[in-house]
């Protein structure tokens, strides 16, 4: 058979090239044939096949995403021509941006507008806030940017149904407790609102209805029972916290405020979110405490603090498909100690000063089955792996705001409608990063009511 006969039979003729859609025709580019074609997916113990790009963990302030490590690096996945390749698993652990603790959050939240109604009663109360659209999204449901004009951002309901009981129904107020009140009513003044500092747990229950009940048992001691529906971190799921508190003025000036609770979330663990091939089953149950204190020294010095402490039980599974075996204990914290001192230059002025390490996991492991080797054609063996998320480093906050109510005496004309606030702070291994470096800022606020 002469060439021209042999070119022929393949549909060819002579000092004609072809290019072949899917293999090419002439010299190999080695560069291109070792690089995965199309989607990648992972192949589970259970014999499905997920797509790699479907398949993450999402962490929230306080985890830390695995660094790389031969261990992960070693997971075989496959392109969408079947060729098995290695990939670094590391990288399907994804940290989220805070939105419950974001930068400003104390100095913009109670600037959306505000109203309060009197239902005609003494013991009864209404109050609503509509925030505009440039409003931090700590205090948006998940809606639809369309939508956002249309809501309320924050209602709250109050009642006196008999003598020292209150009864308060509403959504985005927060669902801390009185045991925790009068500590969030200094922290909120911060640049940071701290809300991952003081009573961590409801914050990660998301936004959602809430209901509290308080019962002023005497003159010192008030009891109150919390419940909320949320929608999770960051409204990316469900969670239902629960908590039980109490505050007693233990000494004259000294209020002491505990609390115990549950928060139960569905699709997530401590804020934690799983897809794909690292899709977790059923509920998970974290157990929390809050202890807060006070103590007026004086009628211009005040000290507070407060620590939260949290554990999440192990033993949840992965789903049916999934590369999680299972979760280790997870435990978590934060506290914040703080300082305000009143009328230093005016009669109507107070400074602020905290210093806080916001909510961070101690413990926290998830333990998969990676696919590590090919055995046979599209056959692989797994391996065991631990992957601790709990973070090296460990952020220390130090922030101070200085205000000046409505009425102080050098603001001059107009002084009645006029309050200011400047603020800083330093950040010390923020994100809880040990090779971050320092962060430093400062922020100013003028309030004007016409």
């Amino acid at each position: 058979m002469t060439e021209e006969q042999r070119l022929a039979k393949q549909g060819l003729t002579s000092g004609v090239s072809r290019i072949d859609e899917e293999l090419g025709w002439g010299a190999l580019d080695l560069g291109a044939a070792l690089n995965p074609v199309g989607f990648l997916s992972l192949t589970t113990a259970a014999g499905s096949t997920v797509p790699v790009a479907d398949s993450y963990v999402t962490l929230p302030p306080g985890f830390a995403a695995p660094a790389y490590s031969h261990a992960l690096a070693s997971t075989v996945v496959y392109d969408a021509m079947m060729f098995p390749f290695y990939y670094d698993l590391a990288a399907s652990f994804r940290a989220s941006e805070s939105r419950a603790d974001g930068m400003l959050e104390g100095f913009l939240s109670n600037l959306g507008t505000s109203s309060n109604v009197l239902l005609g009663r003494a013991d009864a109360s209404l109050q609503f806030v509509h925030d505009d659209e440039d409003e931090p999204e700590a205090h948006w449901d998940a809606l639809e940017e369309d939508d956002r004009d249309e809501e309320l951002d924050a209602y709250r309901l109050s009642l006196t149904p008999a003598p020292g009981v209150r009864v308060t129904l509403g959504q985005g107020f927060g669902s801390t407790g009185s045991s925790n009140g009068f500590i969030t009513a200094r922290t909120n003044r911060t640049i940071f609102g701290d809300a991952l500092s003081v009573a961590p747990f409801a914050a990660l229950a998301g936004a959602g209805p809430g209901v509290s009940v308080g019962w002023q048992v005497d003159h010192g001691t008030t009891i109150d029972l919390v419940g909320k529906d949320g929608q999770g971190y960051a409204g990316m799921s469900s969670a239902q916290l629960a908590s039980l508190g109490l505050t007693r003025e233990i000494d004259d000036g000294v209020t002491l405020g505990t609390r115990y609770g549950t928060l139960r979330e569905k699709g997530s663990l401590m804020g934690i979110r799983t897809t794909g091939a690292f899709a977790s089953a059923g509920r998970t149950t974290t157990d929390f405490v809050d202890v807060s204190v006070e103590g007026r020294v004086s009628d211009d010095l005040t000290l507070f603090g407060s620590v939260s402490q949290g554990i999440t039980g192990g033993g949840t599974r992965g789903a049916k498909n999934s590369l999680v075996s299972e979760w280790g204990a997870t435990r978590a914290g934060s506290f914040v100690i703080g300082t305000e001192f009143a009328h230093l230059l005016q009669d109507k002025d107070r400074l602020t000063l905290t210093a806080s390490s916001p909510f961070r996991a101690d413990r926290a492991t998830v333990h998969l089955d990676v696919p590590d080797r090919e055995l046979a054609d599209r056959v692989v063996a797994y391996s065991r792996r631990s992957v601790d998320l709990a973070p090296r480093g460990r952020e220390h906050r130090v922030q101070w705001v200085y205000e000046m109510k409505p009425g102080a005496s050098w603001l001059g004309f107009g002084r009645d409608a006029i309050s200011v606030a400047i603020g800083g702070y330093a950040r010390i291994e923020p994100h809880h990063d040990e090779t971050a470096d320092p962060e430093f800022g400062a922020a100013a606020k003028i309030r004007a009511s016409f």
